[in-house]
């Protein structure tokens, strides 16, 4: 969750809550932020090339009345603002939720 605190801070989200659920493992839980124009998630990762990516964000449609504010939507803004803050970051292509996914995408920074 610290992480998760230090990346709202760095998108400029003040509104975030920790949440649990059997869904999220290792640990079962994440992290729940909203702003105006997104809501964004962020939860551990467990993949096998998550040693170097511990964990990952999501960015979701508003939900409503929730959230101040607006957040970058684009990938490689996000992702260089948190690359600016210290993180490293890689931004998927292709069908990184399938099994055959080759780890393919962009570094920041790169």
């Amino acid at each position: 969750i610290d992480a998760a605190e230090k990346i709202f801070d760095l998108l400029g989200v003040t509104e975030w809550e920790e949440r649990e659920s059997s869904n999220y493992p290792p640990d079962n839980h994440y992290a729940m932020a909203y702003a105006s124009n997104a809501s964004l998630q962020v939860y551990d990762s467990h993949d096998d090339w998550s040693i170097d990516y511990p964990f990952n964000l999501a960015l979701e449609k508003p939900r409503v009345g929730r959230g101040s504010g607006n957040v970058p939507t684009e990938p490689s803004a996000i992702a260089t603002l948190l690359a600016d803050g210290g993180f490293k970051v890689l931004v998927p292509q292709g069908d990184w939720w399938s099994n055959d996914w080759k780890f393919q995408g962009t570094i920041y920074p790169s």
